[in-house]
């Protein structure tokens, strides 16, 4: 009985809502949302500020549901494609929302599992090349911060921030190794041959410079030094320099420049006299390897500094469960360069992977969770409860208990 009587009462004040007239005493009054002005709504007779979550999609009409005397108005967006849901306001009726707004938030600012295109602070230049996209997510009815889309190319010397990261021709494609194509020495895609080196294309003003500091081969290798070196570039150490037998000297097919760095791995050699000549072997040698990740703590290029593995440290988006991206850093892992994810700060529902801990939408709980009721999208009423993953319709007894 005292059910019946709840309902009856419900019935009335909505036949008495729909029947009232307003006056100048009550503020905002109004019929339809046209009667309200921007980022408002008409709910209950009264404008109020609507939930500003449009999409950034299709053109979906404003809906009413038909259940009770409160049911759910969920408020379509403007837009392009469709991703248009709000949230909803809602009531003590149950019913579906009309219209093509999409699914219904939780009564926040916005619908939880959506997303949505946003500006991310940049400068007007960085604006100019490109930069600002971002996407946001909404959760439990708020939006998460506007972060970054993918970066949208490598940086290239052209004045322009390719990759936008707030910096300009910044990158290792904007100022490169260079050598000249006539000379012999060093070859394309191989390590440089004995004493010659490659030089540098200096980025400046969105230009590249000429091939800048590079060492080409000499006539000949020099026999008047302490150390035999490969000046000719041709892969032996004084090779036409005279000797008596049994004499020795040091010796260093590569630049004699990666000897003096104390950290170095690499050492020279030893050549011993044989027919008057020094044999072309050296013995004993190490020349300078490109870094890797698989002997920490050595300098393996013998360029005075440990482990500048090309790539490390570069920023770097990694694949994830559920067909997500997480940010990171390329680092020396089990050795081997390894994209390391940077968490976010708390995962979303909307079936990714938003911390990169490997799992999807594992902090919800989709069987009791009345704003995530068996999925992400799905909203119980203000009458229903959410049990084994499903909406259940809470009915009163008559002794006030459920």
């Amino acid at each position: 009985m005292r059910a019946q009587i709840i309902r009856a009462f419900a019935l009335g004040s909505a036949w008495l809502l729909a029947s009232c007239t307003f006056d100048e005493k009550w503020p905002n009054p109004c019929r339809v949302n046209a009667d309200c002005g921007a980022n408002q709504m008409c709910h209950r007779g009264f404008c109020v500020v609507s939930n500003g979550s449009t999409g950034d999609a299709g053109s979906g009409q404003a809906g009413r549901s038909s259940g009770g005397a409160g049911g759910s108005i969920a408020s379509g967006g403007t837009g392009a494609a469709g991703r248009a849901g709000q949230g909803a306001v809602a009531g003590a009726g149950a019913g579906q929302a009309g219209g093509t707004s999409g699914q219904a938030g939780s009564g926040g600012i916005c619908s939880s599992g959506a997303s949505q295109s946003c500006e991310v602070p940049v400068s007007d230049a960085d604006r100019l090349d490109g930069c600002g996209a971002g996407t946001r997510q909404c959760a439990d009815g708020e939006w998460s911060e506007c972060l970054p889309d993918q970066p949208k190319a490598a940086e290239t010397c052209n004045g322009r921030d390719d990759d936008c990261d707030g910096m300009t021709d910044e990158a290792a494609e904007a100022n490169r190794e260079c050598y000249p194509d006539n000379l012999a020495g060093c070859p394309q895609g191989k390590a440089c041959v004995g004493a010659c080196a490659r030089g540098m294309q200096v980025c400046s003003n969105g230009v590249l410079s000429e091939c800048q500091g590079f060492v080409g081969p000499k006539a000949k290798d020099a026999c008047d030094s302490q150390i035999a070196t490969d000046d000719d570039c041709n892969g032996k150490a004084g090779e036409n320099c005279g000797c008596s037998a049994g004499q020795t000297r040091s010796c260093f097919t590569a630049d004699p420049k990666y000897l003096s760095n104390g950290n170095a791995v690499c050492k020279a050699g030893v050549q011993t006299c044989s027919g008057g000549v020094y044999n072309p072997a050296c013995n004993g040698e190490v020349t300078p390897t490109p870094e890797t990740c698989a002997n920490p703590g050595r300098d393996d290029d013998c360029n005075g500094v440990v482990d500048d593995v090309s790539g490390l440290n570069v920023s770097c988006l990694a694949a994830t469960t559920g067909g997500g991206t997480c940010p990171g850093t390329q680092q020396c892992q089990s050795g081997q360069l390894s994209c390391v994810q940077q968490p976010l700060p708390s995962e979303l529902c909307n079936g990714r992977d938003d911390d990169c801990d490997g799992k999807v939408d594992e902090t919800f709980l989709f069987d009791t969770d009345r704003m995530h009721c068996g999925n992400c999208v799905t909203v119980c009423s203000a009458t229903q409860t959410c049990m084994a993953g499903s909406c259940v319709t809470v009915t009163p007894s008559d002794d006030g208990g459920v």
